[in-house]
């Protein structure tokens, strides 16, 4: 009897070891059960998406499908696992069974784990390649996009001049605005009320043609046709730094999201790099290829990594903001990229040209998912809402479309300028679109 005292002393503290991992084991299976629950219900709507899709995706929507399996197969198992390693018998009995080791419990856990993550990691990427390669005419209509009313709330005036290019600082509740009167103005963004001129270019035919606000909205940029940049404070008005270094028309400016970096696109067919602390170039990129084509429109990725330009030579580039090399020259349109555009979650790559036509291109990979043609007039500028579900085209038609992203379907068409719509900026908030023309007017436009 001493002896199985003895032997039942030694067995206790693996038994409670192991009930702790089982504890443990049983609670990471239910976080592991509530994971899994929303990709199997996406998996659901990607079906329901895809029912009409070509061979290629069906075999994705398979090979989804059997992750999924292999995941729950998987968690099944590991539930077993207790039953496995204590197996009912009598605990005085002695015995020398494997089964209850705690290293052997610890490695058939560790294996299910790691077969759960490998498994996690092929959902999220099959997942991630469906959302990205589903195009938008086999994506499944969000009615409430359609229902949503646009209105003009207030036409601005004030300009002498074309308006090249429109801000919002949801922050300050402001609207910037650059024409070719060489003024930069800014206006109330709730009423429209002008309050006043911030600078005005000094010299003949020096308009200002692209305008950016920082991401924390403490500095205004704006490019010129005398091939500089000017920065100010916008709390002080205080000028901040001039940029000098094109030698053509400073057509696009965009801030890198951490704000240390202001890119700008030239006529020069030259974009260029500049450090915001310091106010000196750091890069020029290479060259788009055509001697006349100027860089029109450019943008940055949400993460930093690329840079995106379109140009008179009919082409977008994308960038290796790293290294400066391309990664991609994407190729479609038979007109110049007058904009270009991405996408808060980083997915889409929007670009507009005169050849009347948006495309929507895979930012990874520079494959085209879509073209949309219902504009009939050149375009001339696009935007993106910041949740990524609308896309704008201002255009020579003196139109606004707008559509869903994900469809490629035409929900609004917001009629007023009466001649070309040169700029369009969406609030972040997504509430409000503000648009500049060659009638010398500013719309703003609200969710009714």
């Amino acid at each position: 009897m001493h002896q199985r005292l003895e032997q039942l002393e030694n067995i206790t503290p693996q038994l409670n070891t192991q009930g702790q991992q089982i504890q443990q084991l049983n609670h990471a299976i239910a976080k592991l059960s509530q994971q899994l629950e929303p990709i199997t219900q996406q998996f659901t709507q990607l079906e329901a998406q895809t029912q009409n899709v070509n061979h290629e995706r069906k075999q994705q929507i398979e090979q989804l499908n059997n992750s999924l399996l292999r995941l729950q197969n998987t968690i099944n198992q590991i539930k077993e696992i207790p039953s496995q390693t204590l197996p009912e018998q009598d605990l005085l009995t002695p015995t020398t069974n494997s089964s209850l080791s705690t290293e052997t419990l610890e490695r058939q856990i560790e294996q299910g784990l790691r077969e759960i993550g490998e498994n996690i990691q092929t959902i999220g990427k099959s997942v991630k390649d469906l959302l990205i390669g589903v195009t938008p005419e086999q994506s499944i209509p969000d009615s409430s996009l359609t229902a949503l009313k646009w209105q003009c709330v207030h036409t601005i005036t004030g300009h002498s001049g074309k308006i090249n290019a429109v801000a919002i600082n949801l922050d300050r509740q402001i609207i910037a605005s650059g024409s070719d009167d060489q003024t930069l103005r800014l206006w109330q963004l709730e009423t429209g009320k002008d309050i006043g001129i911030w600078h005005k270019n000094s010299g003949w035919f020096n308009g200002v043609k692209s305008l950016a606000f920082s991401p924390d909205g403490k500095i205004i940029a704006s490019g010129n046709d005398d091939y500089t940049i000017k920065l100010w404070e916008l709390e002080t008005g205080k000028p901040i730094h001039l940029f000098t270094g094109h030698s053509g028309s400073v057509k696009s400016l965009t801030f890198s999201q951490d704000g240390q970096i202001i890119a700008s696109g030239s006529d020069d067919r030259t974009i260029k790099l500049w450090q915001l602390e310091t106010g000196k170039e750091i890069a020029t990129v290479i060259k788009h290829s055509d001697w006349f084509a100027g860089v029109k429109s450019i943008a940055i990725s949400p993460d930093g990594s690329i840079l995106a330009s379109g140009s008179e030579d009919k082409t977008i580039k994308l960038w290796d903001l790293s290294t400066g090399k391309i990664i991609f020259t994407l190729s479609g349109h038979t007109a110049p990229v007058k904009s270009v555009t991405i996408s808060a979650d980083g997915a889409i790559l929007a670009s507009g040209s005169e050849d009347k036509t948006i495309k929507l291109w895979q930012l990874t990979t520079g494959k085209e998912i879509s073209t949309l043609k219902r504009n009939s007039g050149a375009v001339n500028a696009i935007a993106i809402s910041p949740d990524s579900k609308i896309i704008a085209s201002g255009s020579t038609d003196q139109m606004i479309h707008l559509w869903q992203l994900a469809t490629g379907q035409e929900i609004a068409i917001l009629k007023g300028h009466t001649r070309s719509v040169n700029s369009l900026t969406i609030s972040a908030d997504g509430q409000t679109l503000v648009s500049s023309s060659s009638d010398k007017t500013i719309k703003i436009w609200r969710v009714n």
